[in-house]
């Protein structure tokens, strides 16, 4: 996976990845989070771990930085938001089955 680590704010990790390897880098990030809440769970002696924690809700994938992959920025400096107005799509936010 060609990438590199960017930026963490709060609960979020932002890396810059190759187009064509965004999605192993989506189910890398899934499956980091399951090595990384299974180990947890071992250690504190439980035998279980439920599928609904073991994977992130959803991973992103987008071309530009903004909060949410849907969400068109429409702003005063940006009137027409980013897909109208940059011709920029809406991004992708991938659970582990979609991954």
């Amino acid at each position: 996976i060609k990438g590199r680590y960017s930026i963490s704010i709060h609960d979020e990790v932002r890396y810059l990845v190759r187009s064509e390897d965004r999605y192993k880098a989506a189910l890398a990030m899934h499956l980091s989070n399951l090595l990384v809440r299974s180990h947890v769970v071992a250690s504190l002696g439980l035998s279980s771990l439920p599928a609904s924690i073991a994977y992130f809700s959803s991973v992103d994938v987008d071309t530009v930085l903004r909060k949410e992959p849907s969400s068109d920025c429409v702003t005063p400096s940006t009137p027409l938001g980013l897909e109208k107005g940059h011709g920029i799509p809406p991004g992708e936010g991938l659970d582990i089955f979609q991954t």
